[in-house]
């Protein structure tokens, strides 16, 4: 089921909004540590605390990957090429003109990936870096939906 990114016109706002919300909660639960508690009660909330910071990096992942998209779109809008030493290699490969239409794809493609929140997007750098630094790869994909 894809979402619809034109319902949503500051997907980036809303996702920094998610951090914000997340660290908001670390910090809640840190109060609540170094309070007494009992045994189990203080490995419950450590946990929770490991959780949410899990979750917070991931989130600060993912826009850290939208953010390096957007900024390899806008360099090639202005002339420019992303050199492999600024964040690894690029991330699209442009060739000639500059093609509006390709590029608004590539633009709601990124928003749809960031919307959707895989987590698999927060590493997509790193997966390239290692599939361009290796020559041999085999990659295998189980279905969990095969009976």
């Amino acid at each position: 089921m894809g979402s619809n990114v034109t319902d949503d016109e500051n997907v980036v706002g809303r996702w920094l909004a998610k951090v914000s919300e997340k660290s908001d909660e670390i910090a809640q639960l840190m109060k609540l540590l170094k309070g007494r508690n009992r045994m189990m009660g203080f490995s419950e909330l450590n946990e929770r605390k490991k959780g949410l910071m899990a979750e917070r990096d991931l989130i600060v992942k993912r826009l850290e990957e939208f953010r390096a998209s957007m900024k390899c779109i806008l360099k090639y809008i202005e002339g420019g090429r992303e050199e492999e030493g600024e964040r690894g290699l690029e991330l699209f490969v442009f060739d000639g003109e500059i093609d509006w239409e390709r590029i608004h794809r590539l633009v709601l493609r990124e928003i749809r990936r960031l919307v959707d929140g895989l987590p698999i997007y927060a590493y997509r750098q790193q997966i390239l870096e290692k599939i361009h630094s290796k020559q041999v790869w085999f990659l295998v994909v189980i279905s969990l939906f095969s009976k």
